[in-house]
């Protein structure tokens, strides 16, 4: 994944929607701010990332702003979480919101 962001690509590519803020709203430290990088990256790169270090530190700062969890908390988080994490995207995403985000996802690729 791409290491070197704009500020505007970041707010662009990384800003947490309303819908993705409440994903978060039950969950804290550095499950929150990992949840978040997770979701994102997914988002822009169509996959989750396999290793913490795939994510620029810059994005991560820049979620970590957002999610009001220290930047790092993401790197002092347990990786092999990594599997709970992901797991969670999937069971809280109601059908039209996973419509909402998979759309969104598809329209900026074409």
């Amino acid at each position: 994944m791409k290491q070197n962001w704009h500020p505007d690509e970041l707010a662009q590519h990384w800003t947490l929607s309303d819908e993705e803020r409440e994903l978060l709203s039950n969950k804290a430290g550095a499950t929150r701010l990992s949840f978040a990088v997770l979701l994102k990256a997914f988002q822009f790169d169509g996959r989750f990332p396999e290793r913490r270090e795939d994510v620029a530190a810059h994005v991560v700062a820049h979620l970590a702003r957002q999610t009001g969890v220290p930047a790092q908390a993401y790197a002092e988080g347990e990786w092999s979480e990594r599997n709970v994490i992901l797991a969670s995207l999937v069971g809280p995403l109601d059908a039209e919101l996973l419509d909402s985000l998979l759309k969104r996802l598809f329209d900026r690729v074409q």
